[in-house]
């Protein structure tokens, strides 16, 4: 029937949004399944859109969230809202899309780096970090950053976008506008500072790309991995030239 709801999509919503609670809360899968007397397994499930929630059990995610049932509303686009965020706080090569209005959530640069680097949706949005962070380093705290990640059990990737970002300062000419030019000096200094070192890493390797769902397309990822992916442990198809790439067309180098 044309009116039948389209619960495929209802479910994937619901997920998606219990996912970004959790890791706003700073929560494992394990702990919020613990809690909701769920296994991790089937709580992994439900955060993937491919099982749903009793009543009874809904009624206690929010209890033990402290939500509202409107928490769960479909408002407008999560990556809309993100991707604006992440053009007000410096990359400006992407769209903006003017009719979607500005949320709590994404009213900060340290918010919107943390929230892409736990769940790296997009890859626009990961190499988008560079100029976000070359940009707004005067309004972050990389310690702060580095440690919200690291409380998640993801202690590399921050480190890793640093490198990136400073290998695409090192690299590209600098920028004609004074304001970037000021930034960009400022954020050479910033991040150099900063105590990362890759072999202080241990051997577990992070899956970090989304469109890395089989052990084949994890060991291609891992085979082809920059080498800046490579000495942090981070199983990505993202390349410094890519960060480079965004960085130079929101300066426009």
């Amino acid at each position: 029937m044309a009116n039948e709801p389209d619960w495929d999509e209802k479910r994937a919503h619901i997920g998606a949004t219990l996912r970004n609670v959790r890791k706003t809360k700073q929560m494992t899968q394990g702990e919020l399944a613990g809690l909701l007397g769920l296994s991790q397994p089937r709580l992994s499930e439900i955060e993937r859109g491919r099982s749903s929630l009793t009543a009874e059990q809904f009624l206690h995610l929010l209890q033990v969230l402290n939500l509202k049932v409107n928490a769960f509303n479909k408002r407008a686009s999560p990556s809309r809202s993100l991707q604006n965020a992440l053009v007000r706080f410096g990359a400006n090569h992407l769209r903006e899309y003017r009719s979607t209005p500005p949320t709590q959530r994404h009213d900060s640069p340290e918010k919107v780096i943390i929230e892409v680097l736990l769940d790296p949706a997009s890859k626009r949005f990961v190499t988008a970090l560079c100029p976000v962070l070359v940009w707004s380093i005067e309004a972050v705290s990389p310690h702060r950053i580095q440690h919200n990640l690291a409380q998640t059990g993801l202690p590399r990737r921050f480190p890793w976008l640093v490198d990136n970002t400073l290998i695409a300062l090192q690299e590209l000419p600098q920028p004609r506008q004074r304001e970037w030019r000021l930034c960009w000096k400022r954020a050479s200094i910033v991040l150099n500072s900063l105590p990362y070192r890759p072999e202080e890493t241990d051997s577990t390797l992070d899956s970090f790309d989304p469109g890395i769902r089989s052990k084949i397309s994890f060991d291609r990822a891992w085979q082809n991995a920059s080498e800046t992916s490579r000495s942090w442990g981070i199983v990505s198809t993202l390349s410094e030239d890519d960060f480079s790439y965004a960085l130079a067309r929101a300066a426009d180098v």
